[in-house]
């Protein structure tokens, strides 16, 4: 007994077991141009497969050198349902392979998961799930996914001799089956610190801060970053919703995502010349000769601080650094000098505007901020054809004749630095001298001499008055004569007394 027949040879007894197996017949049209794998394991044209009901099993034709598979078909028996490379077996049935002649043209079935979402775009035409269609092989065509309102894409499952590469299918002769796997979409927002600094890349697409992407749940995706400039990347801050490794992010549900960026930071020398000469303020911080900062990368002002009498004279920069307008630019490791020198000579003349023939006349020179050593020479030029050199700032000069003149001088600092300053001068005729006293001189000596008179006449009474002992009036000294009464309203007449005669006087009393 086999294969559904009983042959009877002498008498006996036949038991059937019910183990509710299903049967699966194949036929390869024509037999002789293929095979068919079921489960990954061949078989021809006739064969008879027990199988578990209600079971699904992969399935894929195998077309002979000088066939092509056209489709799976025929009339079957019970529940046998073909979707695409996939057999659903609710029955028993006949699974028929079609084949013919050629060699143009392999098959190619598409499926989604989930079955029902979304579309598999190939070669400008979109396919869901359990449809097919045959290709000329080993040509490379388009393909893309296009999953359902909700979901993303994941990842393209293929089988047989289908290659896929980015968005190119190639098919090989054996033909095969492609399946899109789509997933539900979560949302993933993106932040970067500093804020607007860098970039987030998920899936390959770039980001900005405040960006909200819907990435497939239960999947990873490529994750990437890319700072600012100046900056460097440090690490990823994410939230529950997700895993994140050094290229990926696993997302699970909703998620926060942050990629923090730091300033690099650069060694910058700062050297003073002179170097005991003063220093530099870099961003309001002092710092002395051969001093190394550390700086992030970014713009610094600059202020100089030279030592007294001295002045800035410029910067020198080296490396990845660089000074304009008193701005320090860090874009890397490097250097700065700051030059410091005496303080350029300034100089102010000081002439009379005018002066008189013969007279001395004066001539200085102001330093504006002498400079050490403090030993400036001094080359006068007097306008007149004459001129004089110094060791001090000044001189004198007596002019013949009257005119105006351009008085130079020619001031050289310690340093051998020159300046020059000059200035006009006038030359008059002296007015003449005249030997008569005004009449306002007399009125001035006359009142004086009445004061002095006055004062020596009350002096002597009060002398005499004091010699008597009382009030009883002492007689006049001799050759004194007592002065005259007058009438009501008269002057008295002033009598002057040379010096000799009063201290005569006041040796007798």
């Amino acid at each position: 007994m086999g294969g559904g027949q009983i042959v009877l040879n002498a008498p006996g007894s036949v038991t059937a077991n019910d183990y509710r197996l299903t049967l699966v017949r194949i036929v390869v049209s024509p037999p002789s141009g293929g095979h068919l794998l079921f489960d990954s394991v061949s078989h021809q044209n006739g064969a008879t497969l027990n199988v578990t009901n209600n079971s699904v099993h992969s399935i894929f034709a195998r077309a002979n050198p000088g066939y092509v598979f056209l489709s799976f078909g025929g009339a079957p028996i019970g529940n046998l349902t073909v979707q695409g490379n996939t057999l659903i077996v609710n029955g028993s049935g006949t699974l028929t392979v079609n084949l013919e002649h050629g060699s143009g043209t392999a098959f190619v079935g598409f499926q989604t998961d989930p079955p029902g979402c979304g579309t598999v775009e190939f070669d400008g035409v979109n396919y869901s799930n359990s449809q097919f269609t045959n290709v000329v092989p080993n040509v490379g065509v388009s393909i893309a996914p296009w999953p359902c309102n909700g979901f993303g894409f994941v990842k393209w499952l293929t089988s047989g001799g289908v290659t896929i590469n980015g968005s190119t299918a190639i098919v090989s002769p054996v033909g095969g089956s492609i399946k899109a796997e789509f997933h539900a979409l979560a949302g993933v927002h993106v932040f970067t610190a500093p804020i607007g600094c860098g970039t987030v890349f998920l899936a390959g697409v770039p980001y900005t801060n405040g960006a909200v992407v819907s990435l497939p749940i239960f999947a990873w995706s490529l994750l990437s970053e890319r700072p600012c400039s100046g900056f460097h990347f440090t690490g990823w801050d994410n939230s529950t919703g997700s895993t994140v490794n050094a290229t990926s992010i696993y997302i699970v549900g909703p998620t926060l995502l942050t990629a923090t960026y730091t300033r690099n930071t650069y060694p910058v020398t700062v050297l003073v010349v002179p170097a005991s000469c003063g220093s530099l303020r870099v961003g309001g911080t002092a710092v002395f000769n051969n001093t190394t900062l550390i700086l992030p990368a970014g713009a610094y002002h600059l202020t100089s601080s030279p030592c007294p009498t001295n002045d800035l004279l410029g910067f020198n920069a080296s490396g990845n650094v660089s000074v304009a307008n008193s701005t320090l630019t860090v874009s890397g490791a490097g250097s700065i000098a700051v030059n410091y020198g005496p303080v350029p000579p300034q100089i102010s003349l000081v002439v009379p505007t005018s002066a008189y023939v013969q007279d001395s006349v004066l001539l200085s020179v102001q330093v504006a901020v002498p400079v050490a050593p403090y030993t400036y020479t001094y080359e006068w030029g007097f306008g007149d054809g004459g001129g004089a050199a110094t060791q001090a700032n000044f001189t004198n000069h007596v002019y013949s004749t009257t005119g105006n003149y351009l008085v130079t001088v020619k001031v050289t600092d310690p340093y051998g630095r020159v300046v020059h300053a000059e200035g006009n001068l006038s030359i008059n005729t002296a007015p003449p001298v005249s030997n008569t006293l005004p009449a306002a001189g007399f009125v001035v000596i006359g009142i004086l001499a009445i004061l002095i008179i006055t004062a020596l006449a009350l002096a002597v009474r009060r002398r005499s008055t004091a010699a008597g002992g009382g009030s009883t009036p002492s007689p006049p000294p001799p050759n004194v004569q007592e002065p005259p009464t007058l009438p009501p309203g008269a002057v008295e007449p002033l009598s002057i007394s040379s010096g000799k005669e009063i201290d005569a006087e006041n040796e007798a009393t």
